[in-house]
């Protein structure tokens, strides 16, 4: 029998001896010798499971692990090994199983615990994963990385200033710790630290310079903060030290799209569907960016593509990008759901917040964009309209800086200002609950720079989606949507999650029309040939469509003496609209592209031209009261959508509601006769002009009662226990 021990000594010596020399297969014919020897020693099949793990032979390391656990079943190691093998098959429930029996049979050991966190940071339990990792650090004060993925729990939790302490505190004990910078910087930049955050990912980058995740998120930083060609240096380095990296091709992509180079952005996305043909978002911004040059090909197929993945329950495009595509107003309102359950959930619990002594109600707009942009252009007057006996009204800034005469003037329209830049969403919306504001008004919704996740952590009792956004949000946090019923008409609320407040005008606020318009100039004035007819169309080019352009073409055919204005920079664009100006048979010479300028040669711009052009589905918006503005008649295409029936509006506050179709082939029709009837569309123009004095549209007073109007009903419901509901705003004066 001594003998017999130990011959099973030495096999098990020399086993250990390989595995430690790095001979796994050796280790293991020797591992099987000492199993044959002593088949039910739970320490020899623990060992030889781990082998076969390390040799990829996960299924016969199971066997292995199962045999000990069986020779041993008080035994935590050969649970705890089983675990991680498991874990690593993506079979987490098991593993958790696993280590939850290891940690029943030996509450000290530090490894079940660690492992056991890691599994249920994978299966999104970061509350419980905390834990795990706490109980570790009890066991091991010291241990880095526990303290580190304790830090990624809590951020994953929200917790992220809690987050940062953790970090921080990794990294006083290993300050070369990369993945703790990343960590750090990724939880500063939910907290809008940006400058921060960067300065964290470049200390991941110094102390790993091909940290992966570190270039990808510093990258995506870079871009948000506008600074393209850093990221995309950023980007580019990730991309190359991992080419199968997801995400990274993805931000890559995303970062070319919003610094206006879609040619390059289209390339981008290819590699990304290539990679992964199912992408969230890749195939709609691929799209997105195709329609930004006019490159129409396969159009019908993938926003067909695209819709059908809606009607299904996957979403492949963005909200906003669907409403450039799709007029269906049920499935913007699917989109919208799916992307907000996705991306902007509800928090879990907010604070209540009591009500506040006084009879001023107190307002409080949320916007990145008081500055130099549409929104301040047609908002500014009614932030300087609101009734100070009545209402207290509060800015609440965010996103890009600007120092310009806007920013100074819509500083100067509020009661208060604050700068929320540098809070996080939680902090934001604490900020507007601890002000006592009644009502938040979101201006942006899901367009550049928007911050839902401020109203998903309610900011005020009342919330309430105006103007910048155009359509439905899908959000159970967001109770109403301001509109009128050329825009929203009753028939259609059922497209939308927000109760409706309709105004008796027009949803779209404004600023006075002063003066009796510019002079239109001259065609030499604006690079058009002279005598000629000028239909014209400012709106972006991503939302020209075939079937738009078509009739645009056939108009120019049957008013030979005319030719098409439009806005267009990009040089592509350009000449793929020149060139499907070709397919139509329309001399490519006749489309004139006018250059960007200041506001008031814009405004110019528009009164030279004889007829603007609309684009459906979605429409012009603050560039159709512009055009209006300038005594430019519109002729829109009216379809089922928000953005669809915008010009609806628009045209009804002025009075020319005849310029209004609600068919393709009537808007074709309608734009030939008015090219063709010189006398017809002068008429148009003299009663447009004699009404911008006295129009709707441009009574921005008018509009603010209405406004408040309606903001008194949603809180008087509210103060009496009312869900949100349909509310409809009658003339007042």
């Amino acid at each position: 029998m001594a003998g017999q021990r130990q011959s099973f000594a030495e096999v098990l010596a020399k086993a250990i001896a390989l595995n430690d020399a790095g001979q796994l297969a050796e280790a293991l014919t020797w591992l099987d010798r000492a199993a044959k020897i002593a088949p039910r020693d739970a320490d020899v099949l623990d060992r030889r499971g781990v082998l076969l793990a390390r040799l990829g032979r996960t299924g016969d390391a199971l066997s292995s692990f199962d045999r000990a656990i069986a020779a041993a079943p008080g035994s935590a190691r050969a649970y705890a090994n089983r675990a991680t093998v498991l874990a690593k098959l993506g079979r987490l429930e098991d593993a958790l199983a696993g280590y939850d029996a290891a940690v029943e049979r030996e509450p000290g050991d530090f490894g079940a615990h660690y492992n056991r966190g890691g599994a249920l940071l994978r299966l999104g339990r970061p509350g419980a994963a905390q834990a795990s990792f706490d109980r570790a650090i009890t066991i091991n004060p010291f241990h880095v990385d526990a303290i580190y993925n304790r830090g990624n729990a809590l951020g994953m939790d929200g917790r992220v200033v809690d987050a940062i302490a953790s970090f921080d505190r990794a990294l006083a004990l290993a300050p070369g710790h990369a993945n703790a910078w990343n960590g750090r910087g990724n939880a500063l930049k939910a907290l809008q630290r940006r400058a921060e955050a960067l300065d964290s990912f470049e200390h991941a980058l110094l102390a790993a310079p091909d940290h992966v995740s570190a270039l990808c998120n510093a990258g995506w930083l870079l871009c948000e903060m506008g600074r393209f060609v850093d990221a995309l240096a950023c980007l580019d380095r990730a991309v190359a030290l991992n080419p199968s990296d997801i995400t990274t091709h993805y931000n890559r992509a995303m970062t070319l799209r919003l610094a206006r180079r879609p040619a390059d952005a289209i390339a981008s996305f290819d590699r990304v569907i290539a990679i992964d043909p199912a992408h969230e978002f890749a195939i709609g911004e691929r799209l997105h960016c195709r329609m930004l040059v006019s490159d129409w090909q396969d159009f019908d197929a993938e926003r067909d593509r695209l819709t059908r993945g809606i009607d299904a329950g996957r979403l492949w495009v963005e909200p906003f990008v669907l409403t450039s595509i799709d007029d269906d107003r049920r499935r913007s309102l699917a989109a919208a759901r799916l992307y907000n359950a996705q991306r902007y959930p509800a928090a879990a619990a907010v604070p209540a917040v009591a009500r506040r002594p006084g009879k001023r109600l107190r307002i409080g707009y949320f916007s990145p964009d008081f500055r130099d942009h549409p929104v301040m252009h047609l908002m500014a007057e009614l932030f300087e309209a609101h009734d100070r006996d009545r209402f207290e009204v509060i800015g609440f800034g965010f996103g890009p800086f600007a120092d310009d005469a806007w920013r100074a003037r819509a500083v100067a329209a509020f009661d208060g200002f604050e700068d929320v830049t540098g809070l996080s969403d939680a902090e934001a919306a604490a900020r507007g609950r601890a002000l006592g504001l009644d009502i938040a008004v979101d201006l942006t919704g899901y367009t550049a720079a928007s911050r839902p996740s401020i109203f998903a952590e309610r900011a005020a009792p009342v919330q309430v989606s105006c103007l910048g956004y155009p359509g439905t949000m899908g959000a159970p946090y967001i109770d109403y949507i301001i509109a009128d019923e050329r825009l929203v008409p009753v028939a259609a609320t059922g497209g939308y999650a927000e109760a409706v407040a309709w105004l008796p005008d027009c949803y779209q606020p404004n600023a006075r029309f002063v003066g009796a318009g510019r002079p239109r100039g001259t065609a030499s004035d604006f690079g058009l040939p002279e005598g000629a007819f000028v239909f014209c169309c400012f709106n972006q080019n991503y939302k020209i469509l075939p079937d738009i352009f078509a009739g645009w073409m056939a108009m120019l055919r049957a008013v030979p003496a005319s030719v098409l204005w439009l806005r267009v920079d990009s040089p592509l664009a350009q000449a793929n609209l020149r060139a499907a100006a070709a397919g139509h048979g329309i001399d490519p010479g006749r489309l004139v592209f006018a250059l960007r300028s200041d506001r008031e040669h814009y405004l110019a711009q528009l009164a030279a031209a004889d007829l603007f052009l609309d684009t459906r589905p979605y429409n012009a918006h603050a560039t159709a009261s512009d055009a209006l503005r300038a005594g430019l008649p519109v002729l829109t295409l009216a379809g089922e959508t928000y953005a669809a029936r915008v010009g609806a509006s628009l045209l009804h506050a002025v009075g020319l509601p005849e310029l209004v179709t609600d068919s393709l082939a009537d808007y074709v029709q309608l734009g030939i006769a008015l090219g063709q009837d010189v006398q017809r569309l002068t008429a148009l123009r003299e009663r447009l002009r004699a009404n911008l004095p006295i129009c709707s549209l441009f009574d921005p007073v008018r509009f603010t009662r209405h406004l408040e109007a309606a903001f008194e009903a949603m809180v008087a419901r509210h103060r009496d226990g009312k869900p949100p509901a349909a509310i409809r705003v009658g003339a007042i004066g």
